[in-house]
């Protein structure tokens, strides 16, 4: 298991994915490397949530063992040359995994459909179109200003609380998340659900943009 793809696993899954506040702390301390949970408790927590199939399907298809790949888990949020369309047999591989099998039947539902609508639209296994999906059916967090899809914003002014990020040449307040007192002025970072995750690249603005825009596209077909 890759420690360095379990920990970006739980960066962008941090104070999102469950309401458990013992979870969401596990999480932010195992990021920021302050003891607390087990690589082991952490894993077991993230196989529970949806990303988690997602990253399934993507080592799937490219034949790497391990879920928490750290490439894999980029592919998922970010986006690179690992994503591929999947197929209905893809899908039937994953619905027949242990892990599945173990899960709720209600989250095992949510599930197929999720991935069930990643082939019929021809959409590949990006947040883009978890988030294109998750927010039809959550409309309120919109409202809220809560983002599920992955952005990327230039850092304008550092507040005490909070900071002004420009997003698409638009301004908003989000919060610091993982980056209190490590961010400045003028850097770029990954955003999630309104909260910073961690410093951006250029070339991973591209992708998030790039994937983000391929995923609207296909969606407009269901």
């Amino acid at each position: 298991m890759s420690r360095e793809g379990l920990i970006e696993a739980a960066r962008f899954s941090w104070n999102c994915c469950s309401n458990d506040r013992a979870f969401c702390d596990g999480l932010y301390s195992f990021v920021g490397g302050n003891g607390g949970k087990s690589d082991e408790w952490i894993e077991n927590c993230l196989k529970q949530l949806y990303s988690y199939f997602y990253y399934l399907l993507i080592a799937q298809q490219n034949r790497i063992d391990d879920p928490f790949e750290i490439q894999v888990v980029q592919a998922h949020w970010i986006g690179n040359d690992l994503l591929q369309l999947p197929t209905a047999s893809d899908i039937q591989k994953i619905i027949t995994n242990i892990e599945f099998s173990v899960l709720p039947e209600e989250k095992r539902r949510m599930i197929r459909m999720l991935l069930n609508s990643l082939v019929r639209s021809e959409s590949l296994p990006h947040h883009s179109f978890h988030a294109s999906i998750y927010e039809r059916l959550t409309p309120k967090l919109v409202r809220y200003g809560k983002r599920c899809f992955v952005e990327c914003g230039d850092v304008l002014e550092l507040k005490d609380d909070s900071l002004i990020l420009k997003i698409d040449d638009k301004e908003r307040e989000c919060g610091y998340g993982f980056l209190r007192g490590k961010v400045h002025i003028g850097d770029l970072v990954l955003i999630h659900l309104n909260d910073v995750r961690r410093m951006a690249t250029e070339i991973e603005r591209i992708r998030l943009t790039d994937y983000s825009f391929a995923t609207e596209c296909t969606l407009k077909l269901i």
